[in-house]
């Protein structure tokens, strides 16, 4: 009897795709991430950019747009003998409990599983972009070149290549040119996982020399482009600023030092047009001083960014189109920072405020900047532990809370939303 009514049991009604949705929308990071992987009658919906504009931008978002922290990957476990300890990985930004929930939950346990090993035997502090690492291990002895790699910690994938063939990188010839290289991921446009695009700048010359390698020509055996000069009104002489870059809209900028007149300038490289453009900056340019320390920076919206430090006042620049398609920077927040680094950081004497913060870096995207704290009569930290104190901005409060970082540590951005938005639907 007890079988026959099992049998006869109507089968349990179904929730229509609407409140699934719904349901999924009220969860978590990982959960709608684990749907758009595994839930194909779902997928086509998570995926559709009205929805994931709500789960990362409105009121009651799960989905942190990025997720900026540290990745400790112990690249100086000296001796060898001891097993490495597994990657570890601390959130620094944004201070929600969406991005905290995400961090600990899914983030963290990732990243320790992949480990980090593949970082091992770096020569230059390696840099991330949009969740993708770009390394420097040393010189191959077979080719005389840097070998140099692409690490996606979040899967574990590692591609190996050597450097551009054509860019000269004999650091003691830095009086004839200088070089950087420039990691762009799809979340900067490019029809590829990534590009890295190498760069060198001749002192006697107004051209930039470009070499670039796409993620499938280094997968198959690391073939780069033809090197291709590309003129410019940099004056000659002029050389890097800082051998940081920052890419909006396909376009690499870099602030150039100019000797005459002794200011700053913006080099404005378009990778698919393979053009370049100097840009002004604001208020007739800024010149070099002491006490200023100046950075690039893409803001939220992907227009790209000034940052300012002057002494303890923090300037945001952004750069603006007009009606009539010309450019300007306007100028959307002025921080007063030494109250608040003062508050965060106590320990701090009276007498080391008088000098600067120090722009570690800028992640203006994720809406955060990182201040190196501020010592008597020098630019940087120096401690004897393994930590660095570090003063993070949130730029769209203004407010600031110290964070520490292990002295080998890597600021690890992942771009969550574009992460999202570049699943496939199928």
């Amino acid at each position: 009897m007890t079988s026959m009514n099992k049998a006869r049991r109507p089968p349990a009604p179904t929730l229509s795709s609407d409140i699934l949705l719904e349901i999924v929308a009220r969860s978590d990071a990982v959960t709608l991430f684990r749907f758009a992987a595994t839930c194909k009658p779902l997928r086509r919906d998570i995926l559709n950019p009205a929805f994931i504009r709500r789960v990362c931008h409105e009121p009651g978002a799960i989905v942190p747009p990025r997720v900026l922290g540290f990745l400790d990957h112990h690249i100086h476990n000296e001796g060898g003998e001891e097993p490495r300890p597994p990657v570890t990985f601390s959130l620094a930004h944004p201070a929600t409990p969406a991005a905290a929930s995400f961090s600990e939950k899914h983030l963290a346990p990732l990243l320790a599983r992949t480990g980090a090993a593949q970082l091992d035997g770096i020569v230059v502090p390696p840099a991330s972009r949009s969740g993708l690492v770009f390394v420097v291990r040393g010189i191959d002895e077979s080719s005389r070149r840097y070998s140099m790699a692409v690490y996606d910690p979040l899967a574990g994938k590692l591609t190996d290549f050597l450097s551009a063939p054509d860019i000269n990188h004999d650091y003691s010839d830095r009086a004839t040119s200088t070089y950087t290289y420039v990691l762009l991921t799809a979340a900067d446009g490019i029809d590829s996982s990534f590009l890295i695009v190498a760069a060198e700048f001749p002192r006697r010359s107004r051209s930039v020399k470009v070499q670039t390698l796409s993620a499938d020509a280094a997968s198959g055996g690391g073939e780069w482009s033809a090197a291709a000069s590309v003129s410019h009104c940099r004056s000659r002489g002029s050389t890097l600023h800082k051998d940081t870059a920052v890419v909006v809209g396909g376009v690499i900028h870099w602030l150039m030092e100019e000797t005459d007149p002794e200011a700053l300038r913006i080099l404005a490289y378009d990778v698919l047009a393979a053009t370049a453009a100097s840009i002004e900056l604001p208020t007739g340019g800024l010149t070099i001083r002491f006490s200023r320390d100046i950075d690039l920076a893409a803001s939220p919206d992907g227009r790209l960014s000034l940052l300012v430090a002057d002494k303890l006042v923090i300037s945001v620049w952004v750069l603006s189109s007009g009606r009539t398609g010309t450019r300007g920077w306007e100028r959307r927040a002025v921080i007063d920072a030494e109250a608040s680094v003062r508050s965060v950081m106590p320990e701090v004497s009276h007498s080391s405020f008088k000098g600067m913060v120090k722009l570690a870096r800028s992640w203006a995207k994720s809406g955060a900047v990182l201040l190196q704290r501020p010592v008597t009569n020098m630019f940087y930290l120096i401690s004897k532990s393994d930590e660095e104190g570090l003063v993070l901005v949130d730029l769209e409060t203004k407010e600031m809370r110290k964070v520490t970082m292990k002295r080998n540590a890597l600021p690890y951005e992942v771009d969550l939303e574009s992460r999202l938005s570049a699943m496939n639907i199928y």
